[in-house]
This record gives C-alpha cells, sequence and structure tokens, in this order.
C-alpha cells in the first residue's frame, strides 16, 4: 500500500506536465498564427498636378482604426494590417479622397504609393491643362490655403494656421499688418508702424516668435525681449501659424 501511493502521485503529475506543456505549445502555435496574419503597408502620396509630396495626408485602412499620417517627404506606414483583401483610403483638403483595393500577404509588406488630384480644379484630363489669364494665381492662392487648412485641421496641439495669400495685398508687406487682423492678438505700434504683438494680452515680450521652427531675435540694439516685426516682410512668407496655448 505504501509503494503504490508515490507511484500514484507520480504518475498524476506526470500527466499533468504532458498536458500543461502541450497547453504551451498550443497557445504558440496560436499566437504564431496571430503573427503570421498581419502585414505592412507603405508608400509614399503625391499631388500628381503639382509633382508635390503632401505633408499630413492621412492614410486608413476602410472599416479600421489603423490610421497613419505622411511626413514632410509624403512618405506614410501602417503596421498590423490584417492580411487578406483591404482597402486602402487616402484624404487630403481640398483633393479627391480615393480609395485602392490591396490584398495583404501574411507577414509580408506592400508598397503602394498614391497620386491624388482634383478633377473640379484640374479636371478628368491631366496630361491637357487650360489656362487663361487668371487661372494660374488662383492656382497658387488655392493650394497655399489647402495646405494652411490641412495644417490646421490634423496639427497635434491647437493652433491657427493661414496662408498668407489670404488678405492679398497689405501695407508695405507688413507681418505686423496681417497678424493684427487674426483674432486673439494685439497690435503694439511704434508711430505708424506695427512693431510687435501680443497674444492674448500678455505683452509682446512674452510672445514668442520662430521662423521655420527657429526662434526669432531682436535686431536692434535696446536691450528687450520682443522681436521687431519690422524686420520681416510678408513677401518671404508663406503661411503663419499662432499657438495661443502652452503647447
Amino acid at each position: 500500500m505504501n509503494l503504490r501511493l508515490p507511484i500514484a502521485l507520480f504518475s498524476a503529475c506526470c500527466a499533468f506536465a504532458v498536458a500543461r506543456g502541450q497547453n504551451l505549445r498550443a497557445a504558440d502555435d496560436g499566437a504564431a498564427r496571430v503573427t503570421q496574419q498581419t502585414g505592412a503597408i507603405s508608400g509614399r502620396v503625391l499631388n500628381v498636378a503639382t509633382g508635390q509630396y503632401l505633408n499630413k495626408a492621412r492614410v486608413s485602412i476602410k472599416g479600421t482604426d489603423l490610421v497613419a499620417f505622411t511626413d514632410a517627404s509624403g512618405t506614410y506606414q501602417l503596421v498590423n494590417v490584417r492580411t487578406g483583401p483591404v482597402v486602402l483610403e487616402v484624404f487630403y483638403t481640398d483633393l479627391d479622397l480615393r480609395e485602392i483595393s490591396l490584398v495583404v500577404p501574411a507577414s509580408g509588406a506592400i508598397e503602394q504609393n498614391v497620386g491624388l488630384t482634383s478633377q473640379a480644379r484640374y479636371g478628368k484630363n491631366q496630361a491637357v491643362v487650360t489656362l487663361d489669364a487668371y487661372v494660374l494665381a488662383a492656382d497658387k492662392e488655392t493650394n497655399a490655403q489647402a495646405i494652411a487648412i490641412n495644417e490646421q485641421r490634423f496639427a497635434p496641439n491647437i493652433k491657427n494656421v493661414l496662408s498668407t495669400d489670404t488678405l492679398g495685398d497689405t501695407v508695405g508687406s507688413s507681418v505686423g499688418e496681417f497678424l493684427k487682423f487674426i483674432p486673439g492678438l494685439t497690435a503694439e505700434f511704434d508711430n505708424a508702424d506695427i512693431a510687435g504683438i501680443s497674444v492674448r494680452g500678455i505683452g509682446g515680450g512674452l510672445t514668442a516668435v520662430s521662423m521655420d521652427g527657429a526662434p526669432a531675435s531682436n535686431v536692434w540694439v535696446s536691450a528687450t525681449r520682443s522681436v521687431d516685426l519690422r524686420s520681416m516682410s510678408l513677401n518671404d512668407v508663406s503661411r503663419i501659424e499662432v499657438t495661443k496655448v502652452p503647447t
């Protein structure tokens, strides 16, 4: 009787160990199958009418939560895309929405470059463009405004983005004359010239000014933190971004 009990316990332990090993192998196989059932899609998004790669174009898989935005070079990448047939959806402000049917291979990556256009603006035949005396100027303004609207729509923070073509010509091509029309900004005058801008009344000395991401400095000799806007020309600026919150 005493010898049978250890043998029975040992047999039960071996059976449990074998069953647990089989369960672990089954779980590993299931995880491997899940891993093999996803792929990736990458490429670049281009405005075929202007030849420019688009920044912050929204690329998504229709019917899912997978979304990516293009970078400054127009490049995007979507990972963990389910295998099989999917529909790639590409959107950019003021251009026609495009949907592309793809087949994603298991554990593989495919490259899909996308060209966007607007039939209302450019016509159906991209090879033939008919222009009159005003189309070129109007097209330039429309492109600049579309870029500004798209930058504001998909910005990671709260900000206003305006194209400098929005108001047309300003007095002396002054940046200050343009900024004074934006809500929440107050012009600081030096005689008849706008020397600085105050955001929500905090004063020009506490208003940060940057150009292409680089902080601007004061060009005058006087010791002040204010950036004199008279040293800037609106002709050198394509769009203006105004952030009213500390983000």
